[in-house]
């Protein structure tokens, strides 16, 4: 699970250079923005080789801390999602959300009945993204 390669640019030049965690019940990602930026949306490219569906439920949260209880919250999309597809989640909230960190986290348990993976048993997701973008303003 390298997270580098979910905010390489590269969106789909290479099926294999995806971000993929672990099979868990709430996997996450947290992309450290190494300043504090105002965040206006973040973009998600979803997968391109298959499964895409998999991509639900996910909540997008930014704060000063990586710990996601002192984060707040920027959107959601619930889903699920098709392979391929990319999502905008925009920042609505007042004020402005600023912060230090991203993290795009899916929070509910797997809700597939036609389990593809015996990984993907006892409700457990996996989180996996083409591509992140997060737009903003950067001080």
């Amino acid at each position: 699970m390298d997270p580098r390669c979910v905010v390489d640019g590269l969106i789909g030049l290479n099926d294999q250079l995806v971000f993929h965690s672990y099979f868990e019940l709430y996997p996450w990602l947290t992309i450290a923005l190494g300043q504090i930026s105002i965040v206006n949306n973040v973009i998600l490219y979803n997968r391109n080789d298959g499964l895409g569906h998999w991509l639900h439920s996910v909540e997008i949260r930014v704060g000063m801390s990586s710990s996601w209880s002192e984060m707040k919250v920027c959107g959601r999309f619930d889903g699920p999602s098709q392979t391929g597809q990319n999502h905008t989640i925009k920042c609505e909230t007042e004020p402005a959300l600023y912060g230090t960190y991203v993290t795009v986290k899916i929070v509910r348990p797997n809700y597939i009945t036609v389990e593809e993976s015996a990984d993907a048993s006892g409700g457990k997701n996996a989180l996996v993204l083409q591509e992140v973008v997060v737009n903003g303003y950067y001080a």
